[in-house]
């Protein structure tokens, strides 16, 4: 009888156990960018960034199932290079002055296997007013304690995915600027603290 309400106690605290591991993060802005390319009259490929990244994620590096993630990224955070590029790009195919803020929840990530170093975090993206489903593939890059965070966790995330313009209704001059937009994110977080 004993033996039995041990087993028991055991299954009753494994789930806390497991929900233990689950932490807090909020996104180092310093150490999040968004790269993204784009066909340019099909003589290269056009490259900018988005950075100052606002948002943040649950996680539990064993088990994934409990992954949120939240994230808002303000367009005016454009670096293509050229001030004047810059405008044109936000006036006319980003829309920014109607919707200056893209904004990206996930619904869910799946690990590609046992390894629990890469995976599937789907989500839904919103850019111009319109959200569409995304599915980013990502990598866990690790997670460790330093000083520059006085002791607090970091945890990085490489992501990748590809996008239409056309889906968000930004569909100016297709036959010139590509409507696929292939997008690299690089995410690290800050563990908050209770």
């Amino acid at each position: 009888m004993t033996r039995c309400f041990a087993v028991l106690l055991l299954l009753f605290a494994l789930p806390a156990a497991v929900a233990a591991q689950t932490r807090e993060y909020r996104i180092d802005p310093d150490h999040s960018r968004v790269l993204f390319r784009i066909d340019h009259l099909g003589l290269s490929s056009s490259l900018g960034t988005f950075a100052n990244l606002d948002g943040e994620f649950r996680f539990d590096e064993n088990y994934w199932k409990t992954a949120r993630v939240t994230v808002s990224i303000p367009l005016n955070s454009l670096n293509l290079g050229d001030a004047d590029w810059r405008r044109k790009v936000l006036a006319d195919y980003l829309n920014a002055n109607m919707h200056p803020t893209a904004r990206f929840e996930s619904t869910g990530l799946v690990p590609d296997d046992d390894s629990l170093k890469t995976g599937r975090l789907n989500g839904k993206l919103t850019l111009n007013g319109v959200t569409r489903p995304v599915e980013l593939q990502l990598r866990f890059n690790g997670s460790n304690k330093g000083i520059y965070t006085k002791l607090r966790r970091k945890t990085g995330f490489s992501a990748t995915t590809s996008i239409r313009r056309s889906d968000f209704e930004l569909d100016k001059q297709l036959d010139l600027v590509g409507d696929e937009v292939r997008i690299e994110i690089e995410v690290e977080g800050i563990e908050q603290r209770q």
